[in-house]
C-alpha cells in the first residue's frame, strides 16, 4: 500500500485539491480507510506519513522533507484531517498529524476552497 501511495504522490498529484465529494486526498483516505485483518492504527499512521513526508519520514533521527500538502485544509463540511482522524478514533493518526504540525486549535468552520 505504501508503494502505491508513493507512486500516486510522485506523479505530481495535487494533494490540496478536493474531489467531487469535497474531500482532499488525505481526508478521503482517513475517512475511507478501514483497518483490515492484521492492520493496526500504527499501520494507518504510516500510510498518513506517506502523504505528509517525502521518502522516509525519519532520516538520521530528523524529519525528512514534506510533500506539498496543507494538513489543515478543510473538507466541504469544514473539518480538517485531524478532526476526521479524531472522530474516527484513529489515535496513532492523530499523533502523526500533530507531529507533522496540524493545528490542534482548528475548529469546524467555513471550508477554505
Amino acid at each position: 500500500m505504501i508503494k502505491r501511495l508513493r507512486y500516486f504522490i510522485t506523479k505530481g498529484v495535487n494533494l490540496n485539491w478536493h474531489n467531487n465529494e469535497g474531500q482532499t486526498p488525505l481526508i478521503a483516505f482517513i475517512c475511507n480507510q478501514k483497518l483490515r485483518g492484521d492492520e493496526t492504527g500504527a499501520t494507518l499512521a504510516k500510510y498518513v506519513d506517506t502523504f505528509v513526508w517525502k521518502g522516509d519520514k525519519w532520516k538520521a533521527g530528523k524529519h525528512g522533507d514534506r510533500n506539498n500538502i496543507n494538513i489543515d485544509m478543510m473538507n466541504r463540511r469544514g473539518a480538517t484531517a485531524l478532526h476526521e482522524a479524531s472522530v474516527g478514533a484513529h489515535f496513532a493518526v492523530v499523533c502523526t498529524l500533530i507531529q507533522a504540525g496540524a493545528n490542534v486549535n482548528a475548529r469546524l468552520g467555513t471550508p477554505c476552497w
